[in-house]
């Protein structure tokens, strides 16, 4: 585990990122600015360490498209980062399909001279470190309410698909790498969408403090109404039966500030080949 998160990336960036460009693609939503704010921020704060030559954001749905925020970067060479949790149906076929992309490296031509090298890494919550930035945030939020981590519960809340099970994947690793850290006294994971549901964990877990971390990558419907909405119930019906264990909710982890640095770390392992 990771005890400086604000030292990412560990490994240098290619050598030709400075010459590159940055592209960050989220799901966004057409009637939701948080959920593209989010990645936005990000992008600025990338944007602002200079790594990159041009760091441009699109999104699947809302504005920018992914098409708009494309069309802003020169030809030459491009990252290109999914901001998703894992990997689906959005990092395999969606956003490739958005792109025109043949696999991890596409050439693109326009025919009238202009051409582009595009890079596509994995989406930026498989990165293993995403785990480090949980751990850090969930011990220090249990010291702040006077607990030891080891007294808590960790709780990581996914969307989860019921059809499509796999697709959380990511999730269920970095759970059992905060498990094996010992530094918490359980570790579970439920969804939104999928076995175990958040509610009926929380039934499960009653008389215990626990820690929460939504891990969405934006704050869209899911993370800002029925994530919060079911957690401001359980918050209040501890509150109203005199419970003294409390419910400690981090948020989402992809608002994180840091989550720009694993947006680097996932471009770090595509020059490593990794």
């Amino acid at each position: 585990m990771a005890s400086r998160p604000g030292a990412y990336p560990r490994q240098p960036l290619p050598v030709d990122a400075a010459t590159a460009s940055l592209l960050l693609v989220g799901h966004g939503s057409s009637d939701s600015g948080p959920a593209s704010e989010t990645l936005l921020g990000h992008a600025r704060r990338l944007r602002a360490r200079g790594a990159f030559a041009t760091v441009a954001a699109g999104f699947l749905n809302g504005a920018p498209s992914v098409e708009e925020a494309f069309e802003t970067l020169s030809p030459g060479l491009v990252y290109i980062v999914p901001f998703f949790v894992g990997e689906g149906y959005f990092t395999r076929i969606a956003v490739p399909r958005r792109l025109g992309l043949s696999g991890a490296e596409t050439l693109i031509d326009d025919g009238a001279g202009c051409s582009w090298w595009l890079r596509y890494c994995a989406p930026v919550g498989t990165d293993p470190r995403l785990a480090d930035l949980i751990h850090v945030r969930a011990r220090r939020a249990a010291r702040r309410n006077g607990l030891l981590p080891e007294q808590v519960v960790l709780l990581l809340i996914g969307h989860g698909n019921a059809k499509v099970p796999a697709a959380v994947s990511s999730l269920q690793q970095h759970a059992s790498v905060l498990w094996k850290a010992g530094s918490f006294a359980r570790v579970e994971t439920a969804f939104i969408e999928q076995e175990p549901l958040l509610p009926n964990m929380l039934t499960m877990l009653r008389g215990k403090a626990i820690v929460v971390c939504g891990i969405f990558a934006g704050e869209g419907r899911h993370a800002t109404d029925d994530l919060a909405a079911v957690l401001r119930a359980e918050i209040a019906r501890r509150i109203g039966a005199g419970e003294p264990e409390p419910l400690i909710d981090l948020g989402i982890i992809g608002s994180d500030p840091l989550m720009a640095m694993l947006v680097l770390g996932r471009v770090c392992a595509f020059g490593s080949g990794g």
